[in-house]
């Protein structure tokens, strides 16, 4: 059976890198990429770790037996095959690929659009004073502080809505805009000075949640937009930067608890306390053998007894994403009950998610508890058509307005999450960044088109002196 997965995911990866219309480092980040590395770390590597269970974590106190972890591993090889299968639908064909090589040949449609530095600057600073005010105001005026030590008792978030968590990546958003908003020109050392920044500002606010759902777009967003605009080859420096960028990641779960620091250290000195301490063989074995990819014992311990009503039937998807937003405390968050997802994890540990153990089941688990088997072929073959359509738009993106390119670079930042976590919660964290989004696109730009001649707002593609008393075309 491990044999049967290595073929597929062997398969898999290969059609999906070779056949990605982008070249390049964005060969690698593509959101198809990205969500295929991740199911096959998930659902093919994690296995071989056979050593991996610790009695210490919720997986080592519910030991999967021989005959669950193959059906896990039938649940991560459906996955993969419908994956490659949407992948395949998705494909540029001859007619589709002309239509977009002629869209793209003409201008870009965001000419004469632009997000200057300054905007840049309020946006970050903006957006981080809100969520700091937001926060305080919800969880009380020591809540930064508390965050700063680490995840504990008491720091209590649960009735902060899901929106104001992610106001921090405004930084990110705005870094993002801004580059695209550059077009061709090209960025000084200024530009890169106030980028680097602003995504610094955003992972340092979001790494004090200690959750990476929101780390890696923080991060991924202004680099996914670099690419979109600029593709690159991979370089040295490439693989540096995404190496150092790994192990942090790899580091946070271990250091993000209040527990897990000594007196007087943060995230960051706990982190590279943690690496001198494990070394770096230390720091990535957990990757597959702890809680990064614990999606494949989760289902594999889920599944007992799992059949007929006990699916989910569209509660674990439809219903759950309809109901994601609406707060549990009011009279229709009463109404809808607890999400299936909760339900799941109470049916295993008596409680819900952190009550007290909040494991994730990935697309592929999120699928299989609600429909089986049929939905995760089914399921998969949507989502890799949708990661590969949205890729496909890397290449053709001259058509696209301002917020379409934001857009693609949004759904792309968080396609790794969406393939590791809860696919339906992703969903809405996705949104909830694009609402951030357009937001600072339409306010922050507004002021510049109010100064533009209406005329000359409706013809783009075309060059402009706004000198006073000139006007050329």
């Amino acid at each position: 059976m491990l044999f049967a997965s290595f073929l597929v995911a062997a398969l898999t990866l290969t059609y999906v890198l070779g056949s990605n219309p982008n070249r390049g480092l964005g060969r690698f980040l593509a959101p198809d990429s990205m969500a295929t590395i991740m199911l096959i770390a998930i659902f093919t590597i994690r296995p071989v770790f056979t050593n991996r269970f610790d009695e210490a974590a919720w997986y080592g106190l519910y030991l999967p037996d021989q005959a669950e972890e193959s059906l896990a591993l039938g649940v991560g090889m459906t996955c993969l095959v419908g994956l490659l299968l949407g992948v395949f639908l998705a494909r540029l064909r001859p007619t589709k690929l002309q239509a977009l090589e002629n869209r793209s040949a003409g201008p870009r449609s965001y000419d004469g659009w632009s997000f200057s530095r300054g905007k840049l600057v309020f946006a970050t600073v903006a957006g981080l004073g809100a969520y700091i005010a937001l926060l305080m105001a919800v969880a009380g005026a020591d809540v930064i502080r508390q965050l700063a030590g680490g995840r504990s008792s008491e720091v209590a978030l649960a009735g902060v809505p899901e929106i104001v968590m992610m106001i921090p990546l405004a930084g990110s958003i705005a870094a993002a805009i801004f580059i695209l908003g550059a077009k061709d020109r090209q960025l000084v050392f200024f530009d890169l000075a106030l980028i680097i920044g602003s995504t610094a500002a955003s992972i340092l606010m979001v790494s004090q949640l200690g959750t990476r759902r929101f780390i890696i777009p923080a991060m991924l967003l202004p680099v996914l937009a670099a690419l979109i605009r600029k593709p690159v080859r991979v370089k040295a420096g490439h693989v540096i930067i995404g190496a150092v960028a790994i192990l942090f990641l790899a580091i946070v779960p271990m250091v993000r608890a209040a527990g897990a620091r000594r007196v007087g250290e943060n995230l960051a000195t706990a982190s590279w306390r943690y690496l001198q301490e494990e070394g770096i063989g230390g720091v990535l074995r957990p990757v597959f053998a702890s809680y990064d990819t614990e999606m494949f014992d989760y289902i594999a311990v889920a599944s007992r007894g799992l059949s007929g009503d006990q699916y989910g039937l569209g509660r674990g998807t439809l219903l759950e994403f309809f109901t994601r937003p609406i707060p549990s405390f009011t009279r229709i968050g009463e109404l809808t009950g607890v999400p299936f997802s909760d339900q799941m994890i109470t049916r295993l540990f008596g409680g819900g998610c952190g009550e007290p153990f909040c494991p994730v089941a990935s697309v592929a688990g999120v699928l299989y508890f609600d429909g089986g088997f049929i939905l995760v072929f089914l399921g998969s073959i949507a989502f890799g058509a949708g990661m590969r359509a949205i890729a496909n738009r890397w290449v053709y993106n001259r058509g696209l307005s301002p917020f379409q390119m934001f857009a693609v670079v949004s759904v792309s930042s968080f396609a790794l999450v969406a393939a590791r976590t809860n696919t339906i919660h992703t969903m809405w964290w996705c949104i909830y960044t694009l609402i951030i989004g357009y937001a600072i696109i339409k306010v922050l730009n507004a002021r510049r088109n109010a100064s533009i001649p209406a005329e000359l707002q409706s013809r783009p593609g075309k060059e402009y002196d706004l000198t006073p008393g000139r006007t050329r075309t």
